[in-house]
């Protein structure tokens, strides 16, 4: 199904075996939970267990972000399935703002899990074409809503403890966050040995092409110098500002946003991606800006994992 953020591997969220399919057909390893989609705020309450002033917390994040790219996680309830989160005691929930997705949760009167439609580790799907690269003849139906609005996942964030905790950057940015609810937010990107993750890409290596991905993070011109040094036989996934100046080297250049634009970078990212590995190209490079503001910080995420920790810092 589409959703603003990406496409997502529907299945009945409460019904285990439904899940398991979603694993199975993703390859997706399960220790890794996946995240609960809901049409309405009333679909929330009997899969967690809160108190009044987290209740307080949720309905003041969902009167500014819901529906829309963000994932609260919370203490589940005992209807969760064990493995929707990989056995642990929370459960990542959204309400999605794309009208296929909430007409389709609201029709089947469940929550939906939902990961992203692609082969675990792989860019996630973006665009019809993308799902059908990865998964024809595995599903049986897949709805076209054309290309997904924000190109990167949801924002997750932990509100079990204090401070509060930014598990995955992603469509919400965590200044807005911030003055959402007025207090800091702490980064949690890595999993801690032993504990049950609570929230999905805090583990393996994701979003990855087939070809080797060195990703560059510097201003425009300071990584343009850099790459223009490399064997022209690679692919650039570039800024807007600077596809001539690869083009006429040699490089085949595939512009992915202006470099001020973390919006649109997110947006195009892992359609990009898919692009650039499709060339037959040896090599693949990403120029990458320092800023993490804003959308900056999913974009940084997403091709830091996607290089699979091949990056150059200028």
């Amino acid at each position: 199904m589409p959703t603003e953020t990406v496409y997502g591997l529907a299945a009945d969220g409460l019904n285990p075996s439904a899940v398991a399919d979603i694993y199975r057909v993703k390859g997706r390893p399960q220790d890794n939970p996946l995240i609960l989609h809901i049409a309405t705020l009333d679909m929330l309450y009997p899969l967690v267990v809160i108190d009044g002033e987290t209740d307080a917390l949720v309905r003041r994040l969902a009167a500014q972000f819901w529906p829309g790219p963000l994932t609260l996680v919370l203490p589940r309830s005992p209807r969760v399935p064990d493995i929707i989160t990989a056995g642990g005691p929370t459960v990542a929930i959204r309400m999605p703002s794309h009208e296929a997705a909430r007409r389709l949760i609201a029709l089947s009167g469940t929550p939906i899990a939902a990961p992203s439609a692609n082969l675990s580790g792989k860019p996630s799907p973006t665009l019809l074409r993308d799902v059908v690269d990865d998964l024809a003849g595995r599903i049986p139906v897949i709805l076209d809503g054309g290309e997904c609005a924000v190109g990167v996942e949801s924002t997750v964030i932990d509100l079990t403890h204090r401070p509060f905790a930014v598990l995955r950057p992603g469509g919400v940015s965590r200044e807005a966050l911030e003055d959402c609810l007025g207090e800091p937010f702490s980064d949690v990107s890595s999993p801690v040995k032993g504990v049950p993750v609570r929230s999905p890409g805090m583990k393996y290596k994701h979003y990855a092409p087939s070809t080797p991905l060195t990703a560059v993070c510097a201003e425009g011109s300071v990584s343009l110098a850099y790459i223009l040094q490399k064997p022209v036989d690679a692919a650039v996934i570039c800024f807007d500002e600077y596809v001539d100046n690869f083009t006429a080297a040699g490089f085949l250049a595939l512009p992915y946003g202006a470099e001020k634009d973390a919006a649109a970078q997110a947006k195009k990212l892992f359609s990009t991606l898919r692009k650039a590995d499709r060339t037959g190209a040896s090599h693949l490079y990403i120029q990458m800006s320092p800023d993490k503001s804003g959308c900056g910080a999913a974009v940084y995420n997403r091709a830091l994992r996607a290089c699979g920790g091949d990056i150059v810092t200028l």
